[in-house]
């Protein structure tokens, strides 16, 4: 029989894109305290950048990355990570990237 998992209450799980002036491309793993709005309530747990791998393989890291972390709080599935500011092109290269499965 499978164990149920207890989620993490007021944790949202997130890969957000943010680009620098430079044009270099930042995809963020961020986990967000949603219960309070406060300094310190956004974990910034990791980050891929086009100025080190191409784009494809930053989407790719990223969505693996988000599963352990979307995992590890609890998420029943891999819709519940929020993508902030993707395009719809960077939504399909995300989607088909592989990640854990629970």
């Amino acid at each position: 029989m499978k164990e149920k998992m207890k989620k993490l209450d007021n944790v949202e799980v997130s890969i957000c894109k943010m680009s620098e002036s430079s044009g270099n491309e930042q995809f963020f793993i961020r986990l967000v305290r949603t219960d309070e709005k406060i300094h310190g309530s956004i974990l910034e747990y990791e980050c891929f950048q086009t100025k080190h791998l191409d784009k494809e393989e930053c989407l790719n890291r990223a969505w693996f990355s988000a599963s352990m972390v979307a995992r590890f709080c609890g998420l029943s599935s891999m819709e519940e990570v929020i993508l902030r500011n993707m395009t719809n092109e960077e939504t399909e290269i995300i989607k088909k990237a592989l990640y854990l499965r629970w």
